[in-house]
């Protein structure tokens, strides 16, 4: 299932990564639904050269009802507008 997802990145006076946050959704063709957020917790730095952060799922409907997790990501490439990643998680389902 592919997610469309919001957030904010901000940067310092400097110009350098400051922090960054957001949402994602996604649904299934049958209408299932699911979100989470997504935060950053390191950039730049030698354990995550570009960006790396945190996320959880917060909501979710039908199939997906009462689903819960968490996971980490790290992105792998960025271009234009688009960046992706890996994205490695452990859920549980009611």
């Amino acid at each position: 299932m592919a997610a469309d997802c919001v957030g904010v990145m901000r940067t310092n006076a400097d110009g350098s990564f400051g922090s960054g946050e957001g949402t994602c959704f996604g649904a299934t063709a049958d209408g299932d639904t699911q979100s989470y957020w997504w935060t950053v917790d390191a950039a730049g730095t030698t354990a995550c050269p570009d960006m790396c952060g945190s996320w959880g799922y917060f909501a979710g409907s039908g199939k997906f009802e009462g689903l819960q997790g968490k996971g980490t990501w790290t992105r792998n490439s960025v271009i234009g507008d688009l960046s992706w990643g890996t994205w490695k998680n452990s859920y549980s389902m009611p």
